[in-house]
């Protein structure tokens, strides 16, 4: 038996012939007059490559963006034709523009030097405003690289592959890389970071994902493993308060730390599921349930405003005082109780 499954080689071939692509593009054109007639009509019509409208000429570097060298050398032109979008009111619509950039070399570091205001990919076949329509369809919409490319040559007539669009999302990493270290500083300078993990799979391999936010920042960090290295060297100057779930890592972090909420809500669901006759753990659970929601309605109203979540105090007060006192016996009860008070290290709202 061949590697395809077929007993027979003939029967390879036999079955490639049975697909819908050959027969419509073989079979049915040969033995139908008015089939074939719509065929060579359609090719006649195939869309032309977009015309070139306009030549964009950049005007020599004034310095060595590198070593600030003024010695620039002249030793050629480029000549570059760029696909790009242009986004209207009404739509997306591909253009192709001509590029011509003198090329210069810094005669004290020896670098090509490339002309003033230009981007990482600004002189290159596939334009920023392309690549960022592409990439945006890729991350927001979660459509593959190949239907994303697929759908843009069919609409715009460009000549793009799914791993060009890949390699698209790899060139905005690059570009953003100061970007994220602004964000980041900004979160370790700030007085709250949420900050979870989760796995990611990848093409041949998995990793982790670990997601940092405050009320107005947001950075996505990856890792190869779910070890805390990364995360401990980032927050390593952080005061202010740490919220996450109870993964061992965060808590060797030194900084006032409040365990997550809904994660222990979430704990807390999980055991009344498994132990549904434990009166004492049931009795927790509606206690922390009666005290939650009230201020999730006062969120949803009003924002994260102290002057609107003070008013919990009270309660937060009145439910840790009744479980210092309570008495337990169960192990499920108990376990939540010892979660409860790490999820207290720093009440909610001061």
């Amino acid at each position: 038996m061949n590697k395809d499954g077929a007993a027979l080689p003939e029967f390879k071939e036999i079955n490639k012939a049975a697909y819908w692509d050959h027969q419509r593009q073989r079979v049915y054109v040969r033995s139908s007059k008015t089939i074939k007639k719509a065929s060579q009509k359609r090719r006649k019509n195939r869309a032309q490559p977009l015309p070139v409208k306009g030549t964009i000429e950049h005007p020599p570097p004034s310095s060595c963006p590198r070593c600030g060298g003024l010695d620039l050398h002249l030793t050629g032109t480029t000549n570059v034709l760029t696909y790009d979008v242009k986004f209207m009111r009404s739509g997306v619509k591909g253009l192709a523009r001509r590029q011509v950039w003198p090329r210069y070399h810094c005669a004290k570091c020896r670098e090509l030097v490339r002309p003033d205001g230009t981007q990482l990919f600004s002189i290159r076949k596939y334009g920023l405003h392309l690549r960022a329509y592409a990439v945006n369809q890729l991350l927001q919409l979660r459509i593959s690289g190949m239907k994303v490319a697929k759908s843009l040559n069919q609409i715009l007539h460009f000549e793009l592959t799914g791993s060009l669009i890949s390699q698209f999302k790899s060139d905005f990493a690059k570009m953003y890389t100061d970007t994220l270290k602004q964000l980041s500083d900004r979160l370790v300078a700030g007085s709250m970071v949420h900050a979870d993990e989760t796995q990611a799979r990848m093409v041949g391999k998995s990793g982790y994902v670990w997601v940092l936010s405050s009320l107005e920042e947001v950075v996505y960090l990856y890792n190869d493993t779910r070890e805390g290295d990364m995360i401990w060297s980032l927050l390593e100057n952080f005061r202010g308060v740490l919220v996450s779930d109870f993964y061992a890592v965060y808590d060797s972090i030194k900084c006032p730390q409040q365990k997550c909420l809904i994660h222990l809500m979430r704990d807390i669901n999980d055991d009344l599921h498994s132990y549904p006759f434990d009166e004492e753990l049931r009795k927790i659970a509606q206690e922390y349930a009666w005290m939650l929601q009230p201020m999730v309605e006062t969120i949803d109203k009003h924002g994260l405003k102290t002057h609107f979540l003070t008013k919990h105090n009270v309660a937060v007060g009145k439910f840790y005082s009744w479980l210092s006192q309570a008495h337990f016996t169960s192990e499920a009860a108990l376990g939540v109780t010892v979660n409860l008070s790490m999820g207290n290290q720093k009440q909610p709202f001061p």
